[in-house]
């Protein structure tokens, strides 16, 4: 699990930029595109709210109403932003756990 929380903490902030890249340009395609990525890697996670917002997004941009993208995109900002802490803390005790054995040697 930790490698795949590590994966994800550098993979996703670049899915979720290139969601607002695309918003920024208003690029209905681009949008569809990138949350797809994002919402499909989401829940590989199983983080379920950001794969929703994603999928969200998605809908939105394929539906060619991007009239509500910004508000969208500053979801998926507040939900990787939470996903983040929780795999941060993932991979922070599964690496104190791996120290530990070589500390009880040390002694």
């Amino acid at each position: 699990m930790a490698e795949l929380a590590t994966l994800f903490l550098s993979e996703g902030p670049r899915l979720v930029a290139n969601v607002h890249k695309a918003i920024v340009r208003k690029d209905a395609t681009a949008i569809q595109s990138a949350a797809h990525a994002l919402a499909g890697s989401s829940r590989s996670m199983a983080a379920t709210p950001l794969a929703d917002a994603a999928r969200r997004l998605e809908a939105m941009a394929q539906a060619g109403d991007l009239s509500m993208a910004a508000t969208a995109g500053a979801t998926l900002d507040d939900e990787l932003a939470r996903l983040t802490s929780a795999l941060s803390a993932i991979v922070n005790a599964t690496e104190a756990l791996q120290r530990e054995p070589a500390l009880r040697r040390a002694r």
